[in-house]
């Protein structure tokens, strides 16, 4: 498989996600006194998942772009062995890492699992796939930062902007 075939894939996977985040929030009511109103967290990380998915996909065309005419001699297998090659692993990472979204998302919004909770779980189980980006006491670190972003998230989200989250207290 090329390597854009893959990067597109996984683009389109995150947009598609992005996309059905923004649909979900628009049907959230949010309450009278909701400053932001309930909707705010799901539709800001929709938009900025699909911001992200359509920065990554300009960025995959201007590549293949500047390396079809930085090599205009070159045929397509030398143009593509010069590029880097995804591994298998690697793309089991993405679609992972994919998954682990969408199940985070689901088990909020969906199964009412408190944040504080669901991000704990999720922020070790992302770092671990990311592993190989650092340097050991990635658990621990992994764990201390989601038990950080869990807590503090639900109290900055519950208790200070009114958002409808699922809370552990």
């Amino acid at each position: 498989m090329k390597n854009w075939v893959f990067e597109a894939v996984a683009l389109i996977l995150f947009l598609v996600l992005g996309v059905a985040g923004v649909i979900a929030a628009t049907s959230i009511s949010g309450l009278s006194f909701d400053p932001l109103g309930s909707a705010f967290a799901p539709y800001t990380v929709g938009t900025f998942t699909i911001l992200l998915s359509a920065i990554g996909f300009l960025l995959m065309v201007r590549r293949i772009v500047k390396n079809s005419t930085d090599n205009p001699s070159k045929g397509d297998a030398e143009a593509e062995e010069s590029e880097r090659v995804y591994s298998p692993r690697e793309m089991i990472e993405v679609l992972a890492l994919f998954c682990i979204a969408l199940i985070y998302v689901v088990a909020i919004f969906r199964y009412r699992v408190p944040f504080s909770i669901a991000t704990i779980l999720l922020v070790p189980a992302a770092a671990c796939l990311l592993e190989r980006t650092m340097k050991g006491g990635i658990p621990l670190i992994a764990l201390a930062t989601g038990t950080f972003i869990g807590f503090g998230g639900e109290f900055l989200f519950s208790k200070v902007f009114f958002i409808d989250l699922p809370v552990l207290w």
